[in-house]
């Protein structure tokens, strides 16, 4: 039996695209510790953590969105993925309105 080969099964789109996601996994995870932190900067090692997080977000999106059309196991997946995104802008909205007393 031949070993699967993924680079022969996947798109371009989909190489390209998790290959930005293991970017930012990697940069996320360097920055994660005080010498990285403190060398990249608190506002811009917020903004990799934020942009990284929602490419992330953004992935499964596209991914479990289309698949729960057309099979029902993928639906949890699908709606975790909206109510998290929903919950992410419940707590932006109160924290624009000064609500929540931490960022």
């Amino acid at each position: 039996m031949k070993p699967h080969n993924f680079s022969n099964t996947a798109g371009l789109v989909t190489l390209i695209g998790g290959g930005i996601a293991f970017v930012f996994l990697y940069a996320m995870a360097a920055t994660s510790f005080d010498r990285t932190a403190a060398w990249l900067g608190a506002r811009r090692r917020l903004l990799l953590h934020k942009t990284g997080m929602y490419y992330f977000w953004f992935i499964f999106f596209v991914d479990y969105i289309p698949l729960s059309m057309e099979s029902p196991s993928y639906i949890p997946f699908a709606i975790l993925v909206i109510v998290s995104f929903v919950l992410r802008l419940v707590v932006w909205r109160k924290q624009r309105r000064g609500m929540l007393a931490y960022s």
